[in-house]
């Protein structure tokens, strides 16, 4: 079906259960729906239409709200993916006249291969400061009791 034109009529939303139709597997059709939700909750969407009025600028901030929560960037990659993957259907379907997924920047992971080493993710790095808390203390307690 061709791109809907500025001037041409958009169809209606498919409901949630026919959009997701497509995905296969139930535990990634749940998580789609599940990330295209939260998307609707932090744009102020209550109803499905609105994604229509959905624009690069609302995409770019979620992004930014989900890497301040400390998500992993394979997490909000994972995020953008199923917002980018609905919106296709729907300006294939005639129903958005554009994605606003595209050309956003996704963020990447540091690493060997693109894959995490511990000492880069939330956990490594709180235990990596722990580890370093103590071995201070000790120092600061050996050396203390040396002297004297």
């Amino acid at each position: 079906m061709p791109k809907p034109s500025a001037t041409s009529p958009l169809g209606p939303v498919p409901p949630e259960a026919a959009r997701f139709a497509g995905i296969g597997y139930a535990r990634n059709r749940r998580g789609y729906v599940r990330d295209v939700r939260e998307f609707m909750d932090f744009a102020g969407f209550g109803e499905p239409g609105q994604l229509r009025e959905a624009v690069p600028e609302q995409v770019t901030a979620w992004r930014d709200a989900l890497l301040a929560r400390w998500l992993r960037p394979a997490t909000v990659r994972r995020k953008l993916t199923a917002l980018s993957s609905l919106y296709g259907e729907l300006v294939a379907a005639g129903v958005a006249r554009r994605n606003p997924v595209e050309g956003i920047e996704r963020p990447g992971c540091p690493g060997s291969g693109g894959r995490w080493k511990p000492e880069q993710t939330g956990r490594g790095c709180r235990a990596r400061l722990s580890v370093q808390k103590i071995a201070s203390f000790f120092d600061q307690n050996y050396t203390a009791n040396t002297i004297e």
